[in-house]
């Protein structure tokens, strides 16, 4: 007879399913002590199963292991099954509620188990005696059932079968202790146990009010939480339970008891998870997760503004402790995306006796530096073409009929160098003069990279950007003119796309200055870079991209670098309440922070878009009606020579926004939503005084419209150029004349680490972005002094512009992970609760870019 487990603890246990309440129990186990090997048939799953169990750790705060890190040690995470049954004690069986799954998983483990291990099963409603049969263990299997979060709802069912032992049963009550629960010992076998048995009245009862459209989710919510005081409905708990598991009980139980409304709403939670719903595991239940709409103060429709220090109320600690935002300087360092701001460091230039260039250059700019330039890069004896800054893009592929095709032909972007401070253009100014010179200034780079494409000489050719940006690229905010943004922006994104084909060439370097520098000293500064980046060709594409941007201030030389660093701690607080105004604020990601932001603090919400939403119901179709849907818009569309996939991208987006505008209402947040072209100053400024009519002054801004698409450099229209300015360039310019009177308290824009790092395909997104950047930059060191930053970070998996197939494809070419909705929410929530400290803000993961850009 083998020893009796009721002579020892249980050292470690067995979790079999890393489901949300597999993973719960196992971190619960491990909080309290107890070794875990967790089994799970999906490779998947046992990948992610440390990161889970970590984040798990966290949403535990204070009842969690002190260093969740180290805490994720104790756990085993295997698909192998006898590996997973090696040295336990006690194995919970966590599988989905169906009978055929559960018996054959028992069967397999009650076979592999040592013969003293107790097998349990944490059925939600089937009962220990329906899973018996064919067991080798009879007197040692019973249910050992747990709530969720396991953490908070500590109560343990222990239901015995007419075989289980009592040594069994006592056990299982010192293992439900050991691991913080109270024991309930069932004195007979009943479907449900005792809390479940009530519960599943409530829950059918909720789904039942919500199926025949009697009351929606969150009013029933409401209605339960606002009677009992509870801190959650029946629709908060399904969310937590997961609703593939409550869909399995209803289909069972609608079986057995005949009932044809519980049938009813089985099937009603299947549409939901049809369409990706699945509960807080997945994100989106019936409310999103993290940070549910039920969990905010203002959900009951009552504001309350917590206090700081009440654990019960102040959402910033409760999210702190659950790992959502960072609770202090040095936060968490096991982010899987780094934290890093910008800063300069000294970098002389290299020594080295390489010989000038030769051949031929153009420079692109105006008086004083151009004609400057020309006559020195004369005297090394290069001929010299000037393009004036203003050139329309019309007027300039026609100059490379005259270029040798076999020359060398170096180009310098020169027109966005300025000799003085110059201030954000009002939109008119923008309109008659900034926006052309860019434009003229991209359209020549790309004529002379389309001239070069093919022959030998762009890989022996350098181009070089010449900007005002404060002698370090903006790190330290002295922006003379922001207009360097675009070229710094471009030029990365030509560096990026030229490695990645393949090519040694051309060589790129950025050479920043302050104002006021010396004529002189300039044109001898571009002289040496060009000759050293041209000498820099030999070095391997990521040592090369270290060397792309450097700056000058006092005549000292510096390259720029990204430090990792934490988020401060909170910041100035929001006024709750206030009015926000939202840019692309009903689609993408956008939208996902946007809600987040006003759920967190009650605000009211402006949104701007370009997509009209209509009257067509789309967003409550299910997934079978939304691929009919879709078939019937692309057969239409090709039957009238329209392209399909662009005739459904249209619908889409209707359905987006209408899916994003409900969401807004369930959670109770006030929005309007209208549609104006923000590169339409006018039309802007009259949609902005008509929403502060009615709400009143704005408090912030979330500027995240923007338009890109991924394309080959020398193949990009001025249309398409144009336009990817428009809403995020343009936009902004008006954005920030629209609002100079209102009483900002953030201003933060969504950008991309395309704009920090450069993308292939995506030039003009590159030069748009980074200079949105330096434009929020300069926005900052304002006479208002408004706290204002971007946000560079790189494509969200699952929404957004990244989540399209081709600048998904292009992203993950160039070596982008891409980040998850969790994250990405958590990084710009943080950012804005903490004030916003920095003016740049760079979300990477260190593998993306070479170990030479960081500064540890």
């Amino acid at each position: 007879m083998p020893t009796h487990h009721a002579d020892r603890d249980v050292r470690r246990a067995l979790i079999i399913g890393a489901g949300s309440i597999g993973m719960e129990l196992a971190a619960q186990c491990v909080a309290h002590g107890v070794a875990v090997n967790v089994f799970d048939v999906d490779p998947e799953a046992v990948a992610e199963g440390p990161r889970r169990l970590e984040r798990t750790f966290r949403e535990m705060g204070a009842l969690g292991p002190a260093d969740p890190v180290s805490a994720t040690r104790a756990a085993t995470f295997t698909s192998t099954a006898a590996m997973a049954s090696q040295d336990v004690d006690l194995a919970c069986e966590c599988v989905p509620e169906q009978l055929p799954l559960k018996r054959r998983v028992l069967g397999e483990f009650d076979r592999l188990l040592p013969p003293s291990a107790i097998l349990t099963t944490t059925s939600s409603y089937f009962l220990p005696s329906m899973l018996v049969a064919g067991l080798g263990r009879r007197e040692r299997f019973a249910a050992f059932h747990v709530h969720s979060p396991v953490w908070l709802a500590a109560v343990a069912d222990i239901m015995p079968h007419g075989a289980t032992s009592a040594e069994c049963v006592g056990s299982l009550e010192r293992f439900a202790r050991r691991i913080g629960q109270i024991p309930i010992v069932l004195r007979r076998e009943h479907p449900g146990y005792v809390f479940n048995s009530m519960l599943r009245v409530l829950l059918m009862s909720a789904l039942t009010l919500a199926e025949r459209d009697v009351a929606t989710p969150e009013d029933v919510d409401r209605a339960w939480m606002g009677v009992t005081g509870m801190p959650v409905g029946p629709f908060g708990m399904l969310d937590r339970i997961g609703l593939e598991t409550v869909r399995d009980i209803a289909r069972y139980w609608g079986g057995v008891m005949r009932d044809p409304q519980i049938v009813r709403n089985g099937e009603y939670l299947q549409r939901l998870i049809d369409a990706g719903r699945t509960g807080r595991r997945s994100g989106r239940g019936f409310y999103f997760h993290p940070g549910p709409a039920y969990e905010e103060g203002t959900f009951l429709g009552r504001m309350r503004v917590p206090a700081r220090g009440d654990p019960e109320t102040s959402r910033t600690e409760r999210g702190a402790r659950a790992g959502q935002i960072p609770a202090a300087p040095g936060g968490d360092a096991t982010e899987p995306m780094l934290r890093c701001e910008l800063a300069a460091v000294p970098a002389p230039l290299p020594p080295g006796d390489a010989r000038p260039p030769s051949g031929m250059v153009m420079i692109h700019g105006g008086a004083p530096l151009a004609p400057a330039l020309a006559t020195r890069l004369r005297s090394v004896g290069l001929e010299v073409v000037v393009v004036p800054g203003d050139s329309p893009p019309e007027q300039i592929a026609p100059l490379f009929a005259a270029v040798p095709g076999d020359t060398p032909c170096h180009l310098v972007l020169a027109a966005a160098w300025t000799d003085r401070v110059e201030p954000i253009p009002t939109p008119a100014a923008w309109r008659a003069e900034t926006l052309g010179v860019i434009e003229s200034a991209f359209a020549l780079c790309q004529a002379w990279y389309g001239h070069g494409l093919g022959k030998p000489w762009l890989t022996r050719a350098a181009v070089v950007g010449v900007t005002s940006l404060g002698g370090d690229v903006g790190a330290s905010g002295r922006i003379a003119t922001p207009t360097g943004g675009a070229i710094t922006g471009l030029l990365k994104a030509v560096y990026m796309e030229s490695r990645a084909g393949g090519a040694g060439g051309p060589a790129v370097r950025i050479v920043d200055g302050p104002a006021g520098d010396r004529i002189d000293a300039v044109t001898d500064r571009v002289l040496a870079e060009m000759t050293d980046a041209l000498a820099s060709c030999a070095l391997s594409p990521e040592q090369g991209f270290a060397r792309v941007e450097v700056g000058y201030r006092r005549d000292e030389r510096h390259a720029i670098r990204l430090v990792p660093r934490p988020t401060p701690a909170e910041g100035p607080r929001i006024s709750p309440g206030g009015q926000w105004l939202v840019t692309g604020g009903a689609r993408g990601i956008t939208a996902e922070v946007a809600r987040r932001l006003a759920v967190r603090f009650g605000l009211r919400l402006v949104l701007l878009g370009t997509t009209p939403p209509g009257d067509e119901p789309w967003e409550r179709l299910d997934a079978r009606a939304l691929e009919a849907l879709k078939r019937d818009v692309m057969i239409g569309a090709r039957a009238t020579g329209r392209k399909p996939n662009e005739a459904w991208d249209a619908v889409a987006r209707v359905i987006e926004v209408r899916r994003n505008l409900a969401a807004l209402q369930a959670c109770g947040i006030e929005a309007s939503y209208h549609v104006c072209r923000i590169d339409d100053a006018e039309a802007l400024r009259d949609t902005l005084s008509a929403a502060r009519a009615s709400g009143g002054p704005f408090r912030g801004v979330i500027h995240g419209a923007g338009f890109e698409h991924t394309g080959r450099f020398d193949r990009k229209t001025p249309a398409e150029v144009h336009r990817t300015l428009g809403g995020k360039v343009s936009g902004l310019v008006g954005l920030v004349d629209a609002l100079r009177h209102d009483p900002l308290e953030a201003f933060v824009a969504f950008g991309s680490l395309t704009g920090r790092c450069g993308g292939v395909g995506q030039t003009d997104y590159a030069l748009a972005n980074d200079l949105l950047a330096k434009l929020v930059t300069h926005y900052r060191s304002g006479p208002g002094g408004t706290a204002a930053a971007t946000i560079h970070w790189p494509g969200w998996a699952d929404v957004g512009m990244a989540a399209r197939p081709a600048s998904r494809r292009a992203l993950e070419g160039g070596g982008q992970r891409l980040m998850s909705i969790e994250e990405g929410c958590r990084h710009a929530i943080a950012e804005i609760v903490a004030g916003l400290p920095a003016a740049e803000v760079v979300i990477v993961d260190r593998g993306v870019l070479p170990p030479a850009m960081f500064l540890t």
